[in-house]
Formats: structure tokens, sequence, C-alpha cells
């Protein structure tokens, strides 16, 4: 894969995913929906009904684009752009993965179901996670699930960073990724908010 060098002003970005006990509170404030509960979201075909993607720790997903934004405005930031969620995501030193170039992610990122495919049994859930539960797949700048969990809105439209039902091997910003309809959503997309650096 061709580099490009790209300058970035500063910035500052999420630790984590934006959780779901973080998103209530902007809809309890009536400042923003999601689709978690309303059954037209879908999950995944493990837990179709979505039960184990619930919990306050958890990300918050079943949002679409303008969701994610309504947050982000809400609580005085942005999403980010591609280049500041990779940047975040891989660091300055050409890694493939948050955590390097060490393709066992079973050990750094939550994703793949408990399947078994093409004769290789794969790890994980099956479901999201609580944010940060997998800390030694930290991105250099100590971001977590920048890899698996969920995939992540940027403000270009993209969703980033693979997701717990990838089943490619990989699951990471590396992997191919689509353009986004903005109305979409399901279980295994999210995001996190971005600012700028006033310095």
């Amino acid at each position: 894969m061709p580099y490009v060098q790209v300058s970035l002003p500063n910035y500052y970005i999420d630790e984590t995913e934006v959780t779901q006990a973080a998103f209530q509170e902007c809809v309890d404030a009536g400042a923003c929906s999601h689709h978690m509960d309303d059954g037209t979201c879908e999950f995944t075909d493990e837990y179709p009904s979505g039960t184990q993607f619930h919990g306050k720790r958890k990300p918050v997903v079943c949002v679409d684009y303008y969701q994610a934004l309504e947050y982000c405005k809400w609580i005085g930031k942005r999403l980010p752009s591609e280049d500041e969620w990779e940047k975040a995501a891989r660091g300055t030193d050409g890694r493939c993965f948050p955590w390097g170039n060490d393709g066992n992610v079973c050990e750094y990122t939550v994703a793949f179901g408990p399947v078994e495919w093409e004769g290789v049994s794969y790890c994980g859930p099956g479901h999201t996670m609580d944010v940060c539960s997998k800390t030694l797949g930290n991105s250099p700048y100590g971001l977590c699930d920048m890899s698996g969990n969920v995939s992540e809105w940027v403000v270009e439209g993209y969703a980033r960073g693979g997701d717990v039902g990838d089943d490619d091997g990989y699951g990471t910003w590396c992997k191919s990724w689509g353009l986004g309809w903005p109305e979409r959503y399901d279980g295994v997309t999210g995001f996190r908010c971005a600012m700028d650096a006033n310095l």
C-alpha cells in the first residue's frame, strides 16, 4: 500500500468510543437520538435481538452519521477526519495495526465471532465488549479499540477500523473500508469525537 505524507494541525481525539451511558445523557437532554431499541437496527446473526450489545460501558451503536454529528456537537466537539482517525490509530511509523504488525488479533482486538471458517477457529464473543477491554491493542497514543469492537464514523462519511463481526482475520484500519450511506446504522458501527487543539 503506498503511503502519502500528510501534515495535520494539532487536535484531540477521544480515548474511547462513545459509550452508551455517555450518549444517553444527550438523549435525556433531548439533543440526541439512536435506533438501539426501536427494532430497526441489525446486530449479528448470533445475537439478532442485540441484547448482548447493550451496556453502559459498551460503545453506542445503531447511530447514523447525522446522529453521531449531533452528539459530538452537543459536547462541543466534532467527528474526526479520516486522516486524523488514521494517525490516531497507527501513529507515524508505518505500522499496519494500532499495536504494531503482529497479526495475532485475538490478544489485541474485539473481533471475530465464535465461529469456525475454512478450518480456522476464530476467537471472540461475537458481540461488542466494554470499551478498553483489550488494552494490549491500544494505539501508539494510548487510544482504545481503534481496531475492532465497532467501526467508527469519520467526518467524510466513511466507517473505519473494522468491527466485532469482521471475519477477514484483521478487523483493522488497514482492511478495506467502504463509503457509508449517512442514514445507515447497524449494531457494529459507532464513533468517537475529536476537537481542534487551541494552542
